[in-house]
């Protein structure tokens, strides 16, 4: 699923000014619900969804971080549907996930 939102992501055109707007927003409330051992490393907006990564230091801190930005609906970052799923583990035991974060009013790309 991540590598085909992968795709979709990587061939759509930006919306300049909403993606500016949205991104200073996601990476505050990214901060705001973040474990202090989690960080964001990269962050990502095109004209219908971001893409956000994020290292944790194990999966305990993934799912807290989970619980903060996307069960918390007083947190929920973003402004529309998310999906996030990890990626993988680093050597040193982090985890590295990634998150799609939908437009308001136009939810995340259908991919087969």
């Amino acid at each position: 699923m991540a590598a085909r939102l992968d795709a979709v992501f990587a061939a759509e055109q930006t919306d300049a000014a909403w993606a500016a707007r949205t991104r200073s927003r996601i990476a505050d409330q990214v901060a705001a619900v973040a474990p202090a051992t989690s960080e964001m490393r990269s962050l990502e907006c095109h004209a219908s969804f971001c893409r956000l990564e994020t290292v944790h230091e194990s999966i305990a801190t993934y799912r807290t971080f989970l619980e903060r930005a996307f069960l918390d609906a007083s947190r929920h970052i973003g402004e529309g549907p998310a999906f996030t799923t990890l990626l993988g583990e680093r050597g040193d035991g982090r985890v590295v996930a990634v998150s799609y974060l939908g437009r308001a009013g136009r939810g995340l790309p259908q991919v087969d």
